[in-house]
């Protein structure tokens, strides 16, 4: 069997790093309720659209890309840090406005526990009955976070989360979130 050599316009095809012009705008579309397509030229000069691109694992960040300088890797982290501060909070009040009471779809969207308050406020507000929270960056802090804001809620009426905490916690913080209201 013969095999084709990986070409660099091969390897571009196989995975879009995100780059952080790409990571910032994308973001900023997404809190906006647009989309930012990407684009790769070829090196035969095609265009090469890429249908989405995700960014899910701290593989995926800008930060966690071949650099041109090394030593900026702790800036691009911080914008990273920043950004996703902000489009949390904003995600959050514009997916669960636009669900109309019901489902919301967060799920790889990057939230912390600092998103924890405003998610659970927008999802009072706007009545929101189903959240999916997986593969988010919640943590441990986050699980206890949502167990406290169940604890009040009266409108979910279905909570999908994974990796609240460490794998050997992760059975008893879910027996918690499913210990409220919900």
């Amino acid at each position: 069997m013969h095999k084709c050599p990986r070409t660099h316009q091969h390897a571009a095809l196989a995975r879009p790093r995100s780059r952080i012009e790409y990571f910032v705008f994308g973001l900023l579309a997404e809190m906006q309720g647009h989309e930012v397509q990407l684009y790769t030229i070829l090196l035969d000069g095609a265009l090469n659209r890429y249908p989405t691109v995700k960014v899910t694992f701290a593989r995926d960040m800008p930060s966690g890309g071949a650099l041109s300088n090394p030593k900026d890797n702790a800036l691009v982290t911080g914008l990273e840090d920043k950004m996703i501060e902000a489009y949390g909070t904003a995600l959050v009040e514009v997916k669960c406005k636009a669900a109309g009471g019901g489902k919301v779809d967060l799920s790889g969207k990057m939230l912390r526990p600092q998103h924890v308050g405003a998610l659970f406020a927008a999802v009072e507000r706007y009545k929101v009955a189903e959240l999916d929270l997986s593969l988010n960056q919640l943590g441990a802090e986050g699980g206890a976070l949502m167990a406290a804001a169940l604890e009040a809620n009266t409108t979910l009426t279905k909570l999908e989360c994974a990796q609240l905490g460490r794998p050997s916690n992760q059975g008893q913080g879910l027996a918690v979130l499913l210990e409220g209201p919900t």
